[in-house]
């Protein structure tokens, strides 16, 4: 299976009195999140499912990505990929997935798992920036350490991708 593991798009900044739950992706965010999904159509990527933090910014990016690839179907919210979930919650929902699976979630968590599921190794992480995604291949159900590296692309490469599609 392959399992795409994709930081939530550009949001807005913590402002006072803001609960970061509510950070919501700008209008350019938006803009460069949908540019991203198509630019993510072209590589390939059909995941079956996508599971995404339930906080606003990693849940638009979610939807718009779906939007792309599901025909906006598809889209689960899952507590285990909140920041500060930890990784074995992570990993104990995916031992399930037998399809391909697209995750949204948070820094440092989808830094640190990208990079672990390639490397078990505590230190090994990935500088997945804003709307980046990893692909990582895996004989069964993924596993921290058995993962194949497949590719990764920034935002501003996803994009230009999406942007090829217009």
């Amino acid at each position: 299976m392959k399992l795409y593991i994709m930081r939530h798009g550009p949001a807005e900044a913590r402002r006072g009195g803001m609960v970061d739950a509510d950070r919501a992706l700008t209008v350019e965010g938006r803009a460069e999140t949908a540019s991203v999904a198509r630019g993510l159509a072209r590589t390939g990527a059909r995941p079956a499912l996508i599971l995404t933090s339930p906080l606003v910014r990693a849940r638009q990016t979610a939807e718009l990505v779906a939007q792309q690839l599901l025909d906006g179907e598809g889209v689960t919210l899952s507590d285990v990929l909140l920041p500060g979930a930890g990784l074995d919650p992570l990993v104990h929902q995916l031992r399930v997935a037998t399809n391909d699976t697209l995750i949204v979630g948070h820094n440092p968590e989808m830094a640190t798992f990208a990079g672990q599921c390639i490397s078990p190794a505590a230190t090994t992480h990935i500088d997945l920036s804003t709307a980046g995604v990893v692909c990582v291949a895996f004989e069964g159900a993924p596993a921290l350490g058995e993962g194949t590296l497949r590719w990764y692309l920034r935002r501003a490469q996803l994009a230009a991708l999406g942007e090829l599609s217009q």
